[in-house]
């Protein structure tokens, strides 16, 4: 919720809708594989095997602070002028 100067409820809200597409060259090298177990049939588990947290971390360090920068932008001249979302850990957001 936004105040005025004299801690005045504005009744004001805001909302952005952004999506982000990232094409990974080397994706397969952040695969973390963990010990599969096959089945009697001969396959795999492939629950067994999930994407790196460094590639998780790096991808939403990059979203984050991207909006980030949309969003200030895109408010000028408007009553949500100055806003900016808060510095955070991108690793929290995982």
């Amino acid at each position: 919720m936004f105040y005025s100067q004299n801690d005045k409820e504005l009744g004001l809200n805001g909302e952005y809708g952004i999506e982000f597409l990232f094409e990974i060259d080397n994706f397969e090298e952040f695969i973390e594989k963990n010990d599969e177990e096959k089945h009697t049939d001969g396959t795999n588990d492939q629950e067994d095997s999930m994407v790196s947290g460094v590639l998780g971390g790096t991808l939403m360090g990059i979203v984050y602070s991207t909006a980030r920068g949309m969003i200030l932008e895109r408010t000028q001249g408007t009553y949500f002028k100055g806003v900016i979302l808060p510095v955070i850990n991108p690793n929290d957001l995982i």
